[in-house]
């Protein structure tokens, strides 16, 4: 009798029926005589299962931590009892119960493959590997242990193999939604975002519930240039996950690209949530200043992201220091030299500026540079942009001299290559060649540092550089500076010196979109790529600009 029962809660919890399960499961353990142990533990472990399926993990742990007393031998219960303790966190806890499933029966594919999420989690993926192999070498069809090799494979560089580890596990469940995700987020990080829409959209259909793929849908919509269809699909994805950081951060950048600052500042605080800016936190006793009176206080404000970014907001410094506040300005140490010797970001009030990991001294309350237009509440129209604000901070050996007659102008062609889109926003040599080819009248100078080639005919100025004052020197000596989106440009642009942008068709939120200008810099000017990764009609446009500039400066 108790076994049929047990066979029946079996069925009604494979089939979603979770309230019957569950039902049929408490009036077994009621019933007279009592149930022998075995028999009890089979029935705590479906109600175990039924409140891990209601999202009850605390309660799942229990019910089958008791099931697994009363039947120490059960190969699946172990095995589920790890699932439940790994999503309750219990990680050390859990790995004892897949590896305990194991020890029992050695052919228990689940548990591999459960030991090997476990070990990927933990950032093993040595041992997460051996694991998915060990199921498949069990069950070569086992389309889920597919998909997670898949996940090894491509956090190793080895895409072609995760690819056919995803495309194996979709031939074998057409349709996976883990599967189309993970394929997607491979084909978005070589670069083929139509291919990976596709994908993510295929994973929705099936699974409308992931929010993963809401928010890289819209961050692979966003780079492909339909912003509205990105930020719905950022919406959706919190509206599935009110406190989806990654989610609302995105969402953040996409108000801001196209100049919805209200709403985009605020959803920009979201980035402290999310794993890439978590180990960046400052965690600071003083509080978080977020526009309140303090004059006669003194203020932290540190740097927080790229050089660029902190060359860009450090013109929010004289507008704090005008409200009475006394400022000190943490900065890298690469522009230390520079911001001091720049005194418009004093002319508000006292500001000391001080390098990173140099001694601070007492302050009332902070902020980071990047959170200052929202306690400044800035929008578009009004974006403080007086330059310069920055200012070279005297001569260099290296500074290019007058005397040829030709147009000077600085080039920079290539980003940070750790930055996770330096590739599409940085040039080739062969590219560079073509934009300098053949320019009469103008004199190119590389401003790029740590070349990895020089273009034919460009002079070096490098040599000798040592910070960005330095840079300052050469760049304010120049008559143009030419610039991919690094921070040379933000540097050119706060000096107020003329700087063309060389802009992605997937750009950065700060360029805001349909825009050949930016409301940041005056004497900006962009050059967009019209289609992605398509650098030949820049190249034309600037050459032509170029020679339209050359012969309005002779």
């Amino acid at each position: 009798m108790a076994a049929a029962a047990f066979n029946t809660a079996v069925e009604l919890f494979q089939g979603g029926r979770l309230a019957e399960a569950e039902a049929l499961c408490r009036r077994q353990l009621l019933a007279q005589p009592p149930l022998a142990s075995a028999d009890l533990a089979g029935f705590l472990h479906i109600l175990g299962l039924v409140a891990q399926g209601r999202g009850q993990t605390a309660i799942a742990v229990e019910l089958m931590t008791e099931a697994a007393r009363r039947a120490p031998d059960d190969a699946a219960l172990h095995s589920n009892l790890g699932v439940a303790l790994s999503a309750l966190g219990k990680g050390a806890e859990a790995e004892v119960a897949y590896r305990r499933s194991i020890a029992l029966s050695p052919a228990h594919v689940e548990a591999h493959n459960n030991l090997g999420n476990l070990l990927r989690a933990r950032g093993d993926w040595t041992g997460a590997e051996a694991a998915y192999r060990t199921a498949l070498g069990l069950r070569p069809t086992f389309a889920d242990a597919h998909t997670n090799l898949g996940a090894v494979l491509n956090h190793r560089g080895d895409g072609a193999g995760a690819e056919a580890a995803y495309r194996r596990a979709l031939a074998l469940k057409p349709g996976n939604p883990d599967a189309l995700y993970n394929l997607g987020n491979l084909q978005a990080g070589r670069g083929d975002l139509p291919a990976a829409v596709d994908s993510y959209r295929q994973a929705l259909a099936a699974a409308p519930k992931m929010v993963g793929a809401h928010n890289n849908l819209g961050t692979a919509l966003k780079a492909l240039g339909d912003i509205d269809a990105a930020i719905a699909s950022y919406r959706q994805a919190l509206v599935l996950s009110p406190r989806y950081a990654d989610a609302a951060y995105n969402l953040g950048l996409a108000w801001l690209t196209v100049g919805d600052y209200a709403n985009g500042w605020p959803a920009h605080e979201a980035r402290w949530a999310t794993v890439d800016f978590r180990p960046h936190h400052r965690v600071l006793p003083q509080p978080l200043w977020q526009g309140q009176d303090l004059a006669g206080g003194t203020l932290l404000l540190h740097a927080e992201q790229g050089l660029g970014d902190t060359l860009q907001f450090c013109r929010y410094v004289p507008l704090v220091a005008a409200r009475g506040i006394r400022v000190v300005l943490e900065v890298p140490g690469p522009l230390l030299r520079l911001l001091q010797a720049s005194p418009a970001l004093t002319t508000g009030g006292p500001v000391e500026i001080v390098a990173f990991g140099a001694p601070l001294p007492p302050f009332d309350a902070h902020c980071p540079l990047m959170s200052l237009p929202l306690a400044l509440g800035t929008r578009v129209e009004t974006i403080p942009a007086q330059v310069p604000y920055l200012h070279a901070p005297g001569p260099l050996g290296g500074s290019v001299a007058d005397g040829t007659g030709a147009r000077k102008v600085g080039l920079v062609w290539r980003g940070n290559p750790a930055y996770r889109t330096d590739r599409r926003r940085s040039l080739s040599a062969d590219q560079m060649a073509a934009l300098v080819a053949d320019c009469p009248a103008v004199e190119f100078h590389s401003l790029q540092k740590d070349a990895e080639f020089l273009p034919a005919g460009v002079i070096d100025r490098m040599g000798g550089v040592d910070d960005f004052a330095d840079t300052a020197t050469l760049v304010q000596s120049l008559d143009l500076v030419i610039s991919v989106d690094t921070s040379v440009a933000h540097l050119a642009g706060a000096l107020g010196r003329p700087v063309w942008l060389l802009n992605r068709f997937d750009t950065d939120w700060r360029w805001l979109r349909d825009r050949d200008d930016s409301p940041w810099y005056p004497t900006l000017r962009q050059f967009r790529q019209t289609a992605l990764d398509d650098w030949d009609d820049v190249i034309t446009r600037v050459r032509a600009a170029l020679t339209e500039w050359g012969a309005n400066q002779a």
